[in-house]
């Protein structure tokens, strides 16, 4: 639920995908709070120019310093609204969009296990739960640009060590994922 009195509001990924953003990053978004976002996006393609605070970019402790920095200061948390001078936020009726397709699509595509099969594409990478590690406060940094800049060659070696096996015993067909 939406309050006007409510400034920030956490929209977080349950995995880091190049192409997915969830659906309730739009909603603080149309009611005039600054979203902290936390996925795998490439949020400068979606969103208006410092209109989102990327939660990736900082530790909690420097999020929280820069959260209550911004709360306390309106002139600094306004420069996250100043984008709505210039363009209008507002929902378009997605869900009846994809209802629409789903029924009228005459194309099938089955997916066995759908994350995995993103994970597999380069799509996807998941987040490991002791990301914030207190004997190493700079730990999050270190994975983050481990997994976005060797993203291709993490894939490429677990595709090759987990499924190699896998295509070959299926005896003729078509592989499963290509190599």
């Amino acid at each position: 639920v939406m309050q006007p009195n409510y400034s920030f509001y956490l929209s977080m990924e349950n995995a880091f995908c190049d192409d997915y953003i969830t659906e309730k990053l739009y909603n603080p978004i149309v009611h005039n709070i600054v979203p902290i976002v936390w996925g795998g996006a490439n949020y400068t393609r979606y969103l208006p120019p410092h209109s989102y605070i990327d939660a990736r970019r900082y530790h909690p402790s420097e999020l929280a310093a820069l959260l209550l920095r911004l709360h306390n200061d309106p002139v600094a948390y306004g420069r996250y609204h100043v984008w709505r001078g210039f363009l209008r936020p507002f929902l378009k009726g997605s869900l009846c969009e994809l209802c629409h397709k789903v029924h009228t699509n005459t194309t099938f595509h089955h997916y066995q296990h759908l994350p995995t099969t993103r994970r597999l594409r380069g799509r996807c990478t998941v987040v490991p739960s002791p990301l914030f590690n207190p004997d190493h406060p700079d730990s999050w940094k270190a994975y983050i640009t481990t997994n976005y800049t060797d993203l291709n060659r993490t894939r490429k070696a677990y595709i090759t060590t987990n499924y190699t096996d896998l295509n070959r015993t299926r005896r003729g067909s078509a592989p499963l994922l290509k190599t």
